[in-house]
């Protein structure tokens, strides 16, 4: 089985002032790195970002449309509470849970 796509992992220790004083939520930094880090030119759409935001305790992940179609926002709020379970314990292994993602099966 072949697997076309990108998986990108950034880590930031913090919003920048800039974006704290427009209120810019973790989440809307995580579509701009996505945006800026080009995640979602794939030839199958299936850029995937995992951000993390050491001071917030903050884990987003931002997948594009071809990606997210396959595996559905339980899926990746699922992987996204596993993150934050792994971190929590300082686990070593921060991007484990990604291992365990089951994209939906095609009907």
């Amino acid at each position: 089985m072949f697997h076309h796509g990108e998986l990108c992992f950034a880590v930031a220790g913090s919003l920048d002032t800039h974006a704290l004083l427009r209120g810019q939520s973790p989440r809307e930094r995580a579509i701009d790195v996505f945006s800026l880090l080009r995640v979602w030119d794939t030839e199958h759409n299936s850029g995937v970002l995992i951000h993390v935001l050491l001071a917030d305790r903050s884990v987003e992940i931002v997948a594009d449309r071809g990606i997210h179609a396959r595996v559905g926002e339980d899926e990746w709020s699922r992987i996204c509470q596993a993150e934050r379970g792994a971190r929590s314990r300082s686990s070593p292994r921060v991007a484990e849970p990604i291992a365990h993602c089951q994209p939906k099966r095609r009907m």
